[in-house]
């Protein structure tokens, strides 16, 4: 089974992703043991959460046999033992390959070989054919990603807590599929893109992630509770997890509180009794609601359109695009909005 992981977060955030990751993964494995009738005689869990969490889920989740994990990059010359569940892990940037032979009985694991393999080409000569076909490949790929989708008046700049890139993405996300508002989290924006042309290498560099474009729904109170998080965190003076689409928050300081006086949707005030249709991605919406989020919404509605493929067609649709970052979050120098 693969078990919902974390990742594209800052330093400041991994100790409340780490915690989120293992309590969302033990829920989502505890879901997959009780439906499986009849039980299998083995247990294989693929996480990408990092070792630590690997190691809290071995120890909540025993009936585990076997975890193979990622995300904090451990490279394990031998498997660790938590109880009788294995975790092995083989680094990064395919540098190495882990190779684990496991010996069974009566659906037990009684003994087991690991070897960790380094996978450097130091020294190998290139079989002919293969470096033929490689480089047929690569041209094919250069030529697709070459395609220029728009052109960008300014440059696309993550900086900021209403980057002029995320105002974009997250309002394109909203217009594109109805929705009232869009969310884009800052760490899936990987890369600025400078302006000029903008191909679908700058798109695929920026977004890489298999991420899938998803609708939900709050109610006005949830939303403005989703604000007041994230005001919170910008007012403490970390980054925003999130950028924000058609939406604007304004705060003020009481004492060691921050307090949300204002919120916009669409330039009207927030109704607490009405419903409203956001736009993001399943990572957001999903795997992360309780980080990102605070809950999880009501109607969630997976797309078939990943969000690349997604954004490279709006792209084509605007052909030329100017957005500059703004004030859309901000502090009011009064108790009064």
């Amino acid at each position: 089974m693969r078990i919902p992981g974390c990742c594209r977060s800052s330093r400041a955030d991994t100790g409340l992703m780490w915690l989120t990751c293992h309590s969302r993964a033990a829920r989502a494995a505890r879901r997959w043991f009780d439906s499986l009738h009849p039980a299998p005689d083995l247990l294989i869990a693929l996480t990408h959460m990092g070792l630590e969490a690997d190691r809290a889920l071995a120890e909540t989740l025993p009936e585990l046999d076997l975890i193979i994990g990622g995300h904090s990059h451990s490279r394990l010359q031998e498997p660790i033992s938590v109880g009788p569940v294995l975790i092995a892990q083989a680094g990064s940037r395919l540098q190495n390959i882990g190779r684990l032979r496991l010996e069974v009985e009566r659906g037990k694991i009684v003994s087991h070989d690991y070897e960790l393999l380094p996978l450097y080409a130091d020294g190998i000569r290139a079989d002919p054919e293969l470096q033929r076909l490689s480089a047929h490949y690569a041209r094919e790929i250069d030529e697709l990603y070459a395609e220029v989708l728009g052109e960008l008046v300014l440059p696309f700049e993550r900086r900021g807590d209403a980057s002029n890139v995320g105002i974009w993405l997250s309002e394109v996300l909203a217009d594109g599929t109805g929705a009232d508002f869009g969310l884009i989290n800052n760490g899936g924006i990987r890369r600025d893109v400078p302006a000029g042309p903008i191909t679908r290498l700058h798109v695929a560099e920026m977004l890489p992630f298999q991420n899938y474009v998803t609708t939900f729904v709050l109610t006005g109170e949830q939303l403005l509770a989703v604000l007041q998080r994230h005001v919170e965190r910008v007012a403490e003076g970390g980054r925003g997890r999130l950028q924000i689409g058609h939406l604007e928050a304004r705060w003020t300081r009481e004492g060691n509180s921050v307090r949300l006086v204002r919120a916009r949707c669409r330039g009207e005030e927030i109704d607490p009794r009405r419903r409203y249709v956001g736009a993001s991605v399943d990572f957001v919406v999903i795997s992360q609601a309780d980080a990102y989020l605070g809950m999880e919404p009501a109607e969630v509605r997976i797309l078939p359109d990943l969000l690349a493929g997604f954004i490279e067609e709006r792209l084509r649709q605007a052909k030329r695009i100017e957005v500059r970052a703004d004030a859309r979050l901000s502090e009011l120098g009064g108790s009064k909005p």
